[in-house]
């Protein structure tokens, strides 16, 4: 039984992809400067500190650069896949997952608790039944 208390806050299709997807992110945040940039300048300052996001957008690679944009300036960030057949597994997985987290517990070694509960994704929530 699924309860308030147990319950993940994320579904994917696939959790062990999400060393793969952390690769593919990497790689995206490259072709992708302005993202890097405006993390890179506003960062410190928590610009969007209390802001709420949420998004429903082709979850992607390039869509996780700026769901973790949006995290590194401070906002809680919630976000679902708008179309099954053009998610990319391993980007909601690594998303799900975090920077630092594992597949077995995702989210796991983050910083701080309150940043945790920055990082939620319904990105990948396909059916494999």
């Amino acid at each position: 039984m699924t309860t308030v208390a147990n319950r993940q806050d994320f579904k994917v299709a696939d959790l062990s992809l999400a060393a793969f997807g952390r690769k593919e992110i990497t790689l995206a945040e490259h072709e992708m400067p302005g993202l890097m940039s405006i993390r890179k300048e506003f960062a410190a300052a928590q610009p969007l500190a209390g802001a709420r996001v949420t998004g429903s957008l082709h979850m992607t690679v390039q869509t996780a650069v700026l769901i973790e944009t949006l995290v590194a300036l401070g906002a809680e960030v919630r976000w679902a896949s708008c179309n099954i057949f053009s998610t990319q597994d391993h980007a909601a997985a690594a998303i799900a997952v975090g920077p630092n987290g594992t597949p077995e517990a995702p989210r796991a070694s983050r910083s701080s608790p309150g940043r945790a509960r920055r990082w939620r994704s319904t990105g990948g929530a396909r059916s494999r039944r």
